[in-house]
C-alpha cells in the first residue's frame, strides 16, 4: 500500500541549490576602540595599543558601582554621570 501511495501521489522535490554567492572584496576599517572600565559609566577612548586580558580588553567593565545593598547602579538609576580615568603606573 505504501509503495502504491509513493508511486502515484508523492512528488520528488528538486534538489536544493542555494543561490550563487557573488564574490566581492570586503573592506573593513576599525575606527575606534572604546573601553568602559566601570560598567554603565562613561567610556574611555583608546589611543594606540591596548592589552587583551583573559576576558577581553583589559579593564573593560572590570568594576561596578553598587549601593549599600550590593545592587548595581548605573547612570539611569542615579541620574548623574560617572567619569572614569585610568592612570598608568
Amino acid at each position: 500500500m505504501l509503495s502504491f501511495i509513493c508511486k502515484y501521489f508523492v512528488e520528488a522535490a528538486p534538489p536544493f541549490a542555494p543561490p550563487p554567492v557573488q564574490e566581492r572584496e570586503a573592506t573593513l576599517e576599525l575606527s575606534a576602540i572604546i573601553v568602559y572600565p566601570i560598567k554603565s559609566c562613561c567610556a574611555f577612548d583608546i589611543t594606540g595599543t591596548w592589552e587583551i586580558g583573559s576576558h577581553g580588553l583589559l579593564y573593560d567593565r572590570e568594576w561596578m558601582v553598587v549601593n549599600s545593598s550590593g545592587a548595581g547602579l548605573n547612570q539611569k538609576s542615579v541620574r548623574m554621570k560617572f567619569h572614569a580615568y585610568l592612570n598608568s603606573c
